[in-house]
Order: structure tokens, then sequence, then C-alpha cells
């Protein structure tokens, strides 16, 4: 009750945040506790603040617990108020019909003999909700009833609403004076209730700005009576123009929120496509040789161990002429795919060209890249191939050099690692070498990868 206390009275201040935090500490003692009443109560404090600051998504996420944690509590007055509530948000939604469907359902079933707040909120929006409807007569009605109720309890807060919208109403029935009457009753409690909440709290400037608003509302109600019904043509010409403003503004905005995203989408795709091999998914040619730049000048700073694997398909070509290039085209990808697998997540992975791939790979010497590009080989060999009725084979030949004195840019190792690769396939394939012999690369040529590489860097290709 003490919570509950602080939440109303910061509401009346209009200090809304603070009683939310207050409302969701009564939440959190109903849950400590298992009391759903208190639950229930913590629950509708919140759903009328997010009313108060047409917080309308916060309102929908909290209404179906809300409502049924009061009625398991037993609480059917909280329930009845949760619908009232409902009641108000389609209502200032612009959603009036089914403002009227849900407030007249329970309207019916309440007891509108005991003046309870509920029931002239029901009463409140469902008139307001008849007169954008248009429907004057019904309006009135109910709120007329509400009148009587919210006077009689001096619940001073919906009773100024319930003014303006009989004034509201008033004017739809082309009854202007007793529409200006109303304006002026409207006018006048509201300058009692501004003058309370000034007493009770500092919130001047909020109180200020409608006091001035109404003050100045009253001097002009003798002009408006005489001028209503133009002003009215005209307000509803402006409320159009406004709209149809809004509309489009709301359309260029779509509009260019749509465009901003595609463009950034695009702007993805074609880094991702810069950046990527389409077919493997791994490195792009770029890509790859960016990224071994840095690692390689990474590892010259640091004074920290480099490898550069250099692997081949053996037989590629073969594959694409016996089974088809899409054979072909899926086994570069599940080579991709398997040796990715195999290898550290800071280790760099490309292809190079062709069949041909570079795995870059940091802080690691020379005898951690042999046994890695081992496992990549042995993890290759146990690729199955979906050929029918037909042996197909995937291996491949690993070159490995290392970051030393001799061997100190991107370019060297590049060409060291490929000759390694050349004297794999020279001692039969399917093999890892790391180490050169000068006779088995008497007859080197680089690999059409390397070749191409070199080409692009404006260097002559080694015999």
């Amino acid at each position: 009750m003490v919570l509950h206390s602080v939440v109303t009275t910061y509401k009346h201040l209009f200090m809304y945040e603070e009683s939310l935090s207050f409302a969701d500490k009564m939440v959190e003692l109903g849950l400590e506790s298992s009391n759903l009443r208190i639950q229930c109560y913590g629950m509708a404090n919140k759903l009328d603040l997010y009313l108060n600051t047409e917080e309308y998504s916060s309102f929908d996420e909290v209404y179906s617990d809300a409502k049924s944690t009061c009625i398991n509590s037993n609480d059917m007055m909280v329930v009845s108020l949760l619908v009232a509530f409902e009641t108000r948000k389609l209502a200032e939604t612009e959603r009036y019909a089914e403002a009227i469907r849900v407030g007249e359902e329970e309207y019916k079933n309440s007891d509108k003999s005991k003046g309870f707040e509920f029931v002239s909120i029901l009463e409140k929006y469902i008139g307001f909700s008849y007169i954008r409807l248009g429907s004057p007569d019904i309006a009135y009605s109910y709120l007329k009833k509400a009148q009587e109720t919210l006077e009689i309890q001096e619940y001073s807060d919906h009773l100024i609403d319930v003014y303006e919208y009989m004034s509201e109403a008033s004017i739809q029935k082309g009854e202007f004076q007793d529409a200006n009457a109303y304006l002026l009753k409207a006018v006048e409690l509201h300058k009692s209730f501004e003058e309370e909440i000034l007493k009770k709290s500092m919130v001047f400037s909020l109180a200020s700005i409608k006091a001035s608003d109404y003050v100045h509302q009253l001097n002009l109600a003798e002009e408006r009576n005489r001028k209503l019904h133009l002003e009215n043509q005209l307000a509803e010409t402006r409320f159009n123009q406004i709209r149809v403003l809004l509309i489009w503004s709301s359309l260029a905005c779509i509009l260019l929120a749509v465009v901003v995203v595609f463009v950034q989408k695009q702007k993805a795709k074609i880094k991702v496509s810069l950046e990527t091999d389409a077919l493997t998914k791994v490195l792009s040619r770029v890509s790859l040789m960016e990224s071994c730049t840095k690692a390689v000048a990474e590892a010259k700073r640091r004074e920290q161990p480099l490898s550069l694997v250099v692997f081949d398909l053996d037989h590629f070509k073969k594959i694409n002429d016996t089974f088809g290039h899409a054979v072909g085209d899926w086994v570069l990808k599940t080579v991709s795919r398997v040796v990715r697998n195999s290898i550290r997540d800071k280790d760099i992975l490309g292809r190079l060209g062709g069949e041909e791939f570079v795995i870059c790979l940091p802080n690691t010497d020379i005898e951690q890249a042999r046994q890695l590009s081992e496992r990549c080989r042995e993890g290759l060999e146990r690729i199955i191939a979906p050929v029918a009725n037909n042996k197909l084979d995937i291996s491949a030949s690993f070159g490995v050099a290392k970051l030393d004195e001799a061997v100190d840019s991107l370019d060297k190792l590049l060409v060291t690692a490929d000759k390694c690769l050349y004297q794999a396939k020279h001692l039969g394939r399917n093999r890892v070498a790391t180490v050169l012999d000068d006779e088995s690369t008497d007859a080197y040529k680089p690999s059409l990868g390397l070749c191409t590489l070199q080409a692009e860097h404006g260097q002559v290709p080694l015999k």
C-alpha cells in the first residue's frame, strides 16, 4: 500500500518515470512474496502509466499478463478497471468501433449504482469514440452519466475530459451555447485542479503551460461562440491538409529508409563479393594478399614465427574432364570446407586461383605448419564424392615455407612454398614438402596461380 501511494503521488505530479519505477517494485514484491494481488495492482499501475505516456506497444505487452494475473487473484474490480484501460487505449489509437464493442460489453455487466471509477472511464471513452464516429447523441448520453458520477465522486481529472468531450458533442449537434458552457466548466475545473497540483509539487512549468492555455481559451470563449461554425470548417480543412502532408511525409521517409537499407545491403554484398571467393566462400585473391601482407608485417614487428602453405589439388583437370565441371566445383567447395575446419580461427585461408589455395599461419613454426598440413591432407583423403559407379579420389600436394632472414617477404614466402609444392608433386603427389631439394627443383616452373600473381605485381616468373 505504501508503494501504491507513492506511485499515485508521482503520477499526480506528472512524474511518470519515477512512478513507473515504483510500479515495477510493486510487481517485484508480488513475485517475491508469490502474492498475485500485489502483482495485479503493480501491473495495473504500469498500464495506467503507459497510457499517460502513450507507450501503447508497452501497454500491449503487459495487458494480457496483467488481466490473467488479476483474474487469478480474484480481484474482479481491478479486472474491470483493466478493461476500461483497454477501452481507453483503443479510443486513443483511433480504433473507435473496437473501443465501443469492448467498452459496452463490460459496461453491460458492471454495477453502475456504486459509482466505481472504472464505470466512469468506460462511459467517458465510449462517448469519446461515438463522437469520433459521428454519433453525438449516443456520445452525449454516455458522457452525461459520467459527468453526474464524477461530479459526486470529485474525480476532477476525468471530469475535465468529460466536459471537453461534451463540448465537442454539442458542437456536432449544433448546440454552440452548450458547447461554450461546457468548455467554460472545463476551464474552471482545470484551474482548480491545477492549483491543487501546484500546492503539492515543484512541477510548475507543466502546470503553468496548461493554465495559460486554458486562460487563453477562456478569453476567446465568447468570440468562438460567434465564429465556431467557421472555425470548425477551417479546422477540418487544415486537418485534412496536415493529414495529407503527414501521409506524404511518412511515405517519403519510408521510401528514403528503404533506399538507405537497399544501398547498405548492396554495399555489404559488394564488399562480401570482393573479399570472398564466390565458389569456395574463402578469401578471394585480393583479400588473401592483403590479409597475408598484414600478417607477415605483424610477425616481423613482434618477432614471431610465421609459416605459409600453398596446396594444389592433384589431377584436378582430370576430375573436370571425367566427371564434369559440376563435380569439379563440388570438389573445390568441399575441399575448402574441410581445410577451414582443420585449421584455427586465426589462420588465413584463401584461393589463389583455379585449384590452388594458400594458408597463412601466424605465430606458427615450420614443424607446426607441417603437422597442420598433414592433418589437412588426411582430411582431404577421407572425402567421399557423390559420384555413382565411379571412383573419385581426392588428394592434394602441400608446400610449406617459413618466414626467416632469407625469406623475409610475402612474395618470397609464396615462391618458396610454391617450390616445395612442386617438389611434393615431383615426389609423387599427395604429400607435404617443407625442405627444398635442389635437384628436384631444377626444372621448377611457377604454378599458374603464382604466375598470375607475379604478373599482377609486375614481376617476372622464375625459371
